[in-house]
């Protein structure tokens, strides 16, 4: 049976940050890798760092760890995901073209670029116009799914979508594929992926006022199967969407929905459609009320065994 479980399991993480201190030696060799921050000139590194289920540093990644990127990083917004092999994709705002573009980088469980990638990354996507907010999630095939905000078209934020083999094919067209430009903006997307190649993807969506939250679902060779669907559109404003795959070819999503000065957190399960599960309704399950704010939801999808 499927639950959704509201705190942390023992997992391996992989866990990106920025340094700002003065470059130490290499951790690993051949790897010498510098970013700078294009506002304030700062030396900025980003780094990774590999941990075992029971918090120890992987071999091969103790000391200052894995180094990311060589480029110019806004707002230090990363998002990242794993290869399946132990090793990781890692998504970056990078401003070395003097735009906010997104860049990726495939690290192996060596802390190291995979093999074909360089030290600084591919770029992901330069169109003209800025690029923010990316989202990553594993395709299930050694590659990965990566949602974002692009501001190409102009003033309003769209979304867009690409997946990139392990190798760093780009799949879906130099620049992705769109998955919404509705009128006004379209923001915070998530991703989820539905176990064949594809995703599901969410985005706060502001076209009717009130802010909802609207899903498509894109398979493997680049197809919308659903385009463009309100999934969440009850009373008060939702918002900042997270998507989790239930491993069953649904997803789970939380989301917040400001209600005056109030903030809660509600939840639903989805089908492959994307349709909500029976006993789901458009408003969702509240799982954090009450007065004052509560937000910043984490999902945990886990298997019980009866």
């Amino acid at each position: 049976m499927r639950r959704l479980l509201l705190h942390f399991a023992a997992f391996a993480l992989l866990v990106v940050t920025p340094a700002f201190a003065s470059v130490p030696a290499d951790s690993l060799a051949g790897v010498s890798i510098s970013c700078r921050d294009a506002r304030s000139g700062e030396t900025l590194e980003l780094r990774a760092q590999r941990l075992d289920s029971l918090g120890a540093i992987v071999a091969n990644w103790a000391d200052g760890s894995a180094r990311a990127c060589v480029g110019s990083m806004q707002d230090v917004a990363t998002s990242f995901a794993t290869d399946g092999t132990g090793g990781a994709f890692v998504v970056w705002v990078d401003m070395r073209t003097g735009e906010a573009d997104l860049w990726i980088q495939h690290c192996t469980a060596l802390g190291e670029p995979s093999p074909g990638w360089s030290e600084s990354g591919h770029a992901l996507v330069t169109a003209t116009g800025a690029q923010q907010a990316a989202c990553v999630s594993s395709d299930g095939a050694g590659g990965v799914i990566v949602v974002w905000q692009d501001y190409a078209s102009g003033a309003t934020a769209d979304i867009r979508a690409q997946r990139v083999s392990g190798g760093g094919q780009k799949l879906w067209g130099a620049d992705g594929m769109s998955i919404c430009e509705g009128p006004l903006d379209q923001t915070a997307p998530s991703v989820a992926g539905d176990g064949a190649g594809g995703a599901f993807i969410f985005w706060q969506d502001a076209r009717n006022g009130d802010a909802d939250i609207r899903a498509a679902h894109v398979n493997a060779e680049g197809h919308l199967v659903e385009t463009d669907r309100a999934v969440a559109s009850g009373p008060g404003a939702q918002h900042n969407p997270l998507a989790v795959a239930d491993g069953e070819g649904g997803v789970w999503l939380a989301w917040e929905v400001a209600a005056g000065a109030d903030v809660d957190v509600r939840a639903l399960r989805l089908g492959g459609d994307p349709s909500r599960r029976a006993g789901f309704s458009a408003e969702g399950v509240l799982v954090g009320g009450g007065p004052g704010v509560q937000f910043l939801p984490v999902i945990v999808p886990v298997t019980e065994t009866t």
